[in-house]
């Protein structure tokens, strides 16, 4: 087995792109439907709501839709998807092959979230992990922390008869919240991204109360979500902008408020998470990467930063 940076993975004579454009006309097994992970020509598999995510979001038909914990057989090597607890779709990839298993970690969240299916931890001999939040700095909030600042900052922007305006992205954050929301019993509004992600959401089941489409009115009643790139260009009235994200804990110096609700897993996640693979070597990408790896090692285990050469003092057990 060979694992390359540009999300090549090599099993003998086959080979798969996780994530990545391919080069060469190889199939391509994408995570989830986030822009930074998401491929749009070629042969692609991914999870059943995906495959609708991307037809959706990007006008993509040539992705074919797999099931969950359902293995495919692609040129000799076994693939199966696992859920991953970011976002509706999203999926951990497991590769089997030549007596080898490698397990594609994609974005994940440990934490149970509202609007998509939790995840399910396989175990697997080798792992590729993301590394959003990999440093000590990032350990997010109790979950009922996080529900009061949000009910704070409803409460406070209405007594200032100002509109309570949650900035989220479109997909995946903006259902978190719509789930979370609907039990504050306020009329909600979406712009037309958040409203589009969510209507995907409810047709494979997911329950994400009552809202309706802003239409660029400038008074809405009760809340209002968009995602963060239209603040700048909105219409509507005495807004006061709350900013939705994992990153709200690097930004305490902002004059908006910063609600910390994330749909990744924090460093201590992804720690627990690597211990229930329990690989013998791993590899480390996107974010902090070289500080997850350099926590992973002082942990006992193999680990190494994807985009840069092996350390020639590793031993790495392939």
């Amino acid at each position: 087995m060979k694992v390359y940076p540009d999300g090549r993975v090599e099993f003998g004579s086959s080979a798969v792109i996780l994530d990545h454009a391919a080069k060469n006309g190889e199939p391509v097994i994408v995570s989830h439907a986030h822009a930074d992970h998401t491929v749009r020509k070629g042969q692609i598999l991914a999870s059943r709501e995906t495959k609708r995510l991307l037809e959706v979001r990007y006008n993509v038909n040539n992705c074919e839709g797999l099931s969950y914990g359902k293995p495919y057989n692609l040129d000799g090597v076994k693939i199966t998807l696992y859920p991953s607890g970011h976002i509706l779709g999203s999926a951990q990839v497991l590769i089997e092959g030549s007596g080898i298993s490698l397990l594609y970690s994609g974005d994940i969240k440990l934490r149970r979230p509202s609007s998509c299916a939790p995840i399910e931890i396989p175990h697997a001999e080798n792992l590729i992990v993301e590394a959003t939040f990999g440093t000590h700095l990032f350990q997010w909030p109790r979950f009922e922390r996080i529900l009061d600042q949000i009910d704070k900052f409803i409460r406070d922007s209405l007594h200032q008869d100002k509109t309570p305006v949650f900035l989220a992205y479109s997909l995946g954050k903006s259902q978190e919240l719509l789930s979370i929301l609907k039990d504050f019993r306020l009329p909600v509004s979406v712009s037309k991204t958040v409203f589009q992600m969510s209507k995907v959401y409810e047709e494979f089941g997911i329950d994400l109360g009552t809202y309706t489409l802003y239409e660029e009115e400038e008074v809405v009643p009760g809340i209002l979500v968009i995602p963060p790139q239209k603040a700048r260009y909105l219409k509507l009235a005495n807004p006061r902008f709350a900013m939705v994200s994992g990153w709200a804990l690097s930004r305490n110096g902002s004059r908006r408020t910063q609600i910390p609700l994330s749909d990744h897993a924090d460093f201590g996640e992804l720690l627990r998470y690597v211990d229930k693979v329990n690989p013998r070597h791993v590899w480390t990408t996107h974010g902090y990467s070289r500080e997850l790896a350099s926590a992973l090692r002082h942990r006992g285990y193999c680990a190494s930063v994807l985009e840069e050469p092996p350390d020639p003092d590793l031993s790495l057990p392939l």
